[in-house]
């Protein structure tokens, strides 16, 4: 066996490392890792060996002596005897040994899990052959293992100056300047590694990232909707261009997306949610609570908040019919609440009851609510509300000013009251708890309201 098919043989690439590429915008962050460029991927490691011995200029040489210990080192290498292999590799670095064979250990050790040891060993390669252009670039997969990103762009950029320009290097570049939050760099890198690898996985992912990343919405659907057609079977890539198309204000364009997931069975909870947001917004309200069921029966504790505001959102459009038989599925599920969890659902159950007329049962809830607990804003400004529907502003008052001495509903509070005072045509009243809630969080909505107060309040005097 010749020495440079020995190099090629005991001198394998590590790429070791796999972590998050993006965070798609709009929505949910989802993430990619290097899924291609993989220590048991062939292709891989193929062109990473390149052809070692053949850029004297660029590859150290090795003695005769040096050539016998690399076929020990192939022969434990192959038995899968990784630690002997880096004893024997230790045992005959000398200052004056090639550095092929600090590269080779370094390999071995990144292999192994062993950052920061394969970091040292690199660097001692380079000290001793300071074109090592395959070194530089290890050096830079042992530092994106340690997610050092800022350390491995400037090795990247060695080894691209040295002349180690292909695409594993312009991509990784690019991997490395996205996880530094550099997009329109990490676009550049990405771009040219999709050129000279353009068949890799990997580098089509980071330029559709980067692309979405830069704003640049279009283009990155363009990019993903590529990516399904070679690799229909990733989901991910699917939540991508809905993301997308969301930020571009194409709700429908995201819908189908996230809908052929959902008919394919390909769809986790956090795909159902945000099918069954997009869907509320748009008034699909029926579609919504059909999708929201299917996220329903698969729950994890962590999914029960957005399930509650989802109840909230139908409430607030006025989709109380809707809100109401979903809550009816809660409680049919094997959902289990906390008490603050249940206590959030009571209010909205007794909410949703007041909007459909149902008020006798919404109010006797509502005062046992805010009987156990008296420090329940919401409960208190329901009760309010309905008793100043009704017309008893004494009582409608009563708890309004309760709700008031609560900090996260003081604002809302105000609110209320001052619709009282100006139903009593008690207008300066009104104006000056107008000017309190603005003071404390200023709303548009309610600089209007005020001012046509004020307009009452002159008119009057």
């Amino acid at each position: 066996m010749s020495c440079a098919r020995l190099f090629r043989f005991v001198l394998p690439s590590v790429c070791a490392f796999c972590g998050v590429i993006c965070s798609v915008t709009f929505a949910n962050a989802q993430t990619y890792p290097l899924s291609e460029n993989r220590w048991d991927n062939p292709d891989f490691v193929k062109r990473f060996l390149g052809s070692y011995g053949v850029l004297t200029d660029r590859e150290p040489q090795i003695t005769t002596k040096e050539a016998d210990l690399f076929k020990t080192i192939a022969d434990f290498h192959g038995a899968g005897q990784t630690e002997q292999a880096i004893s024997a590799l230790r045992s005959a670095i000398t200052p004056e040994s090639s550095a092929a064979l600090q590269y080779t250990l370094g390999n071995l050790l990144l292999q192994g899990g062993d950052t920061d040891a394969a970091v040292v060993a690199y660097k001692e390669a380079i000290r001793k052959f300071p074109n090592f252009t395959r070194a530089y670039k290890n050096l830079g997969l042992a530092y994106v293992h340690g997610q050092r990103y800022e350390d491995a762009a400037g090795i990247f950029a060695k080894a691209v100056e040295l002349g180690n320009f292909d695409g594993d290097t312009m991509g990784l570049l690019g991997y490395c300047y996205l996880n530094m939050d550099l997009v329109e760099s990490a676009l550049d890198s990405y771009r040219i590694a999709a050129v000279l690898s353009p068949k890799n996985r990997d580098w089509a992912v980071g330029k559709a990232t980067a692309l979405q990343r830069a704003g640049m919405y279009r283009e990155a659907i363009a990019q993903f909707e590529e990516l399904i057609l070679r690799y229909p079977d990733t989901k991910a890539y699917y939540s991508a261009a809905a993301n997308a198309h969301l930020a571009l204000g194409e709700d429908l364009k995201s819908v189908a997306y996230l809908d052929l997931l959902r008919r394919r069975g390909d769809a986790d909870n956090s795909v159902l949610m945000l099918l069954g947001d997009i869907l509320v917004n748009n008034q699909m309200y029926h579609q919504a609570v059909s999708v929201y069921s299917e996220a329903l029966g698969k729950a994890k504790d962590s999914d029960l908040d957005r399930i509650l505001r989802f109840v909230r959102a139908l409430s607030y459009q006025g989709a109380n019919e809707d809100a109401r038989g979903f809550v009816d599925l809660i409680r049919k599920s094997s959902v289990r609440l906390d008490t603050a969890k249940e206590t959030q659902l009571l209010n909205m159950e007794s909410q949703i009851a007041l909007a459909l007329g149902d008020s006798e049962k919404a109010v006797a809830v509502l005062e046992e609510l805010t009987r156990s607990d008296p420090l329940n804003g919401e409960a208190l400004l329901l009760l309010g509300g309905h008793y100043f529907e009704s017309g008893d502003n004494e009582r409608a008052v009563f708890y309004f000013e309760r709700a008031e001495k609560l900090d996260a509903h003081k604002v809302d509070a105000l609110i209320q009251l001052a619709r009282v005072r100006v139903a009593q045509s008690r207008f300066d009243q009104a104006v000056r708890l107008l000017r309190e809630a603005q003071a404390a969080k200023f709303q548009p909505h309610v600089a209007d309201y005020l001012a046509a107060v004020e307009n009452a309040l002159k008119a009057s005097l």
